[in-house]
């Protein structure tokens, strides 16, 4: 049987002094992991730019690889918590702690139990450090950013009898 999920997020950015909202793709599913049972994340990420403009007028490639380290935790079948950190090394900096999220998970509707559709919102806080403030493979706004998010989604089993 194969999962399909249609999938619709929208994301609010609150940082110091400013406010954005993106309606993006998140990577905050609307289902959550079983619950007491920790799941462990770990994740690589190549960038490479061909040519990025420096400040006086000279282009040179960039380049950056990052880790990351996650763990999930469902406490119950409402709740999901989650923490990540990143270790990141570009042509700037030579291995750095990036940053570190936390972030929390509310299921406010479940298309399993017979809800029209899976939704859940929650909150997630990334602390970064000052190295990865000006680095420019590191898409930080500030030291603190908070993000509120929901995300909504159908599950539909495909392949099966």
């Amino acid at each position: 049987m194969i999962r399909l999920s249609s999938l619709c997020c929208m994301l609010l950015t609150i940082t110091a002094g400013s406010m954005a909202t993106n309606l993006c793709a998140f990577h905050a599913l609307p289902y959550f992991p079983q619950p007491l049972q920790p799941i462990a994340e770990v994740g690589y990420d190549f960038e490479y730019f061909k040519r990025v403009e420096g400040l006086f007028d000279d282009h040179f490639p960039e380049h950056g690889h990052t880790a990351n380290l996650g763990l999930l935790f469902a406490p119950n079948l409402d709740w999901c918590l989650e923490a990540t950190l990143r270790l990141t090394d570009t042509n700037r900096h030579h291995f750095f702690f990036n940053d570190v999220e936390f972030a929390a998970r509310y299921l406010f509707l479940d298309d399993v139990i017979g809800d029209p559709l899976s939704l859940c919102g929650g909150i997630a806080a990334t602390i970064s450090s000052r190295k990865s403030l000006d680095d420019f493979l590191t898409e930080h706004l500030s030291q603190v950013d908070i993000d509120l998010f929901a995300a909504a989604g159908r599950e539909q089993a495909i392949g099966a009898r």
